[in-house]
């Protein structure tokens, strides 16, 4: 064959080679794209579990991606950079956030100080205990009782497993917010019958409504060896006030930093990570 058709060939062979790859490889690269952002999904969808959500890890040349900063600088990633895991907790939606009710803004207080490592959050076992604050919270109905109750939870018990923790906790049938009580009401009368204090604290306020909501979470919560954080004590007036005690022992620095804290600044802290990365 003569030099100038063997070029001819050549040259063909070439476009041929372009033709059936060039889209091969754009392929290759939408399907890494593809699974990469469905890992990315997985990470950030607290339903998928672990096993999921590993099925495929970053690989080694990803973690060293240069990434630009919002300054437009370049920052490099260290290979031992891995995503932040997602929140183990969830907050219970609210009537209208601008306007929280006592029942919500007690609700937020708590987990504000469960949310956190302190030696509250560690009394109740972690930042799991929210799966059941949220339970406990969910059920609580407003009513009228006896002044001196708070809260008063009776009927059938369920156990339930929050699936973002694994932790198991129990909810009671009926779980009641007394209108009259010291979740609601104050001494502001000589001529009324007397509020009890929660507690070293004075009834309707914020520090009493924490203290009343971390009370109950007790009952509802079990502890490594099988026993509730605090032991039931039903109609057993000085037990209840010796739990209460138990309360604020372990909480009385958390209660007393919430209580000067803004509701606002409570709501945006207790919204999940990914939510506030993307709102900043």
């Amino acid at each position: 064959m003569e030099f100038g058709q063997s070029l001819s060939f050549l040259n063909a062979c070439v476009a041929i080679g372009f033709t059936v790859f060039a889209p091969l490889a754009g392929y290759q690269r939408q399907a890494y794209d593809s699974d990469r952002a469905t890992t990315v999904s997985s990470e950030n969808n607290p339903k998928t579990s672990s096993a999921e959500s590993s099925k495929s890890p970053a690989t080694t040349e990803e973690k060293s991606k240069p990434k630009i900063d919002k300054g437009g600088l370049e920052a490099v990633a260290p290979e031992t950079a891995v995503a932040p895991e997602p929140s183990r907790w969830s907050l219970l939606p609210f009537a209208d956030s601008k306007k929280p009710s006592l029942i919500e803004k007690a609700y937020l207080d708590a987990l504000t100080i469960l949310k956190e490592d302190n030696s509250c959050s560690r009394f109740y076992g972690g930042s799991s205990a929210i799966g059941g604050l949220n339970g406990l919270v969910w059920r609580l109905t407003p009513t009228h009782l006896d002044r001196l109750i708070a809260v008063r939870m009776k009927g059938e018990t369920s156990h339930v497993r929050d699936y973002l923790t694994g932790r198991a906790f129990r909810l009671f049938q009926k779980t009641e917010v007394n209108l009259s009580g010291p979740f609601f009401r104050g001494n502001t009368s000589l001529y009324e019958a007397k509020i009890p204090f929660i507690g070293s604290f004075p009834p309707n306020t914020r520090e009493a409504r924490v203290t009343i909501l971390l009370h109950e979470l007790g009952h509802v919560l079990s502890t490594a060896d099988k026993q509730w954080v605090l032991p039931d004590d039903g109609d057993d007036t000085s037990l209840s006030r010796k739990n209460t005690g138990r309360v604020i022992d372990a909480c009385r620095d958390q209660i007393t930093q919430v209580s000067h804290m803004s509701f606002e600044r409570e709501l945006i802290g207790a919204r999940p990570t990914q939510l506030q990365n993307r709102e900043q």
